[in-house]
C-alpha cells in the first residue's frame, strides 16, 4: 500500500509523546547552548531553489559553532572542495537544518531556521583562535532579533 496522505501515515503510529512534543523550543535554552559549546561536529542540510537537497559535514574543535544570541549562530566555513553546494543553497533559499553531535553522547541537537550568508570580515575576531580564518559563515536569524552586524558590534564591545 502506498501512503498518500499525512493522515494515512499518522494512523500507522501512536500519538506523539509529551517529551517528544515538548522538545521543540523557539530559542536556544541553556542546555542547547551547552550542547553546541561541546559539539565538534554537525551535518548542515540545505535545499536549493530547484529542490535539490544537500547534506554537508562540518566540524572542528568543540565549540567551533559560536553562539551570538538565543537565535543566532556563527559557523565557520573551512577550506573544502569549493563546490559551494550548501552555501549556494543558502543564498538561493535561506533554509537550513543542522544536526549537531558529540562523540559518545546518545543525544543530538537539531536546529533549523531561515538563514543569511555573510562575508567573514566582520566575524574574523570571533574565530581568531582557530588555525585558519574562515572564508564565509552562516548565521541563523529570525525576525525580531538583532542583525548580524548589530550582534557582532555588541560582541566586540564586550571584549
Amino acid at each position: 500500500m502506498v501512503i498518500q496522505s499525512v493522515e494515512e501515515l499518522r494512523a500507522l503510529y501512536q500519538k506523539v509523546s509529551g517529551r517528544a512534543k515538548d522538545k521543540v523550543f523557539p530559542a536556544l535554552d541553556k542546555h542547547s547552548k551547552n550542547f553546541i559549546h561541546h559539539s565538534p561536529f554537525l551535518v548542515l542540510s540545505t535545499v536549493g531553489s530547484n529542490g535539490k537537497l544537500d547534506a554537508s559535514p562540518r566540524g572542528g574543535e568543540a565549540g567551533f559553532v559560536k553562539i551570538l544570541s538565543d537565535n543566532e549562530l556563527l559557523i565557520a566555513d573551512s577550506k573544502g572542495n569549493n563546490r559551494l553546494d550548501s552555501l549556494s543553497n543558502i543564498v538561493e533559499t535561506g533554509e537550513i537544518g543542522m544536526l549537531l553531535m558529540i562523540p559518545g553522547v546518545d543525544e543530538t541537537l537539531h536546529k533549523w531556521n531561515s538563514n543569511h550568508l555573510h562575508q567573514a570580515g566582520v566575524a574574523q575576531s570571533i574565530f581568531r583562535r582557530t588555525e585558519s580564518t574562515p572564508d564565509m559563515h552562516c548565521c541563523e536569524n529570525r525576525a525580531g532579533i538583532p542583525s548580524l552586524c548589530e550582534s557582532i558590534h555588541a560582541f566586540q564591545t564586550l571584549e
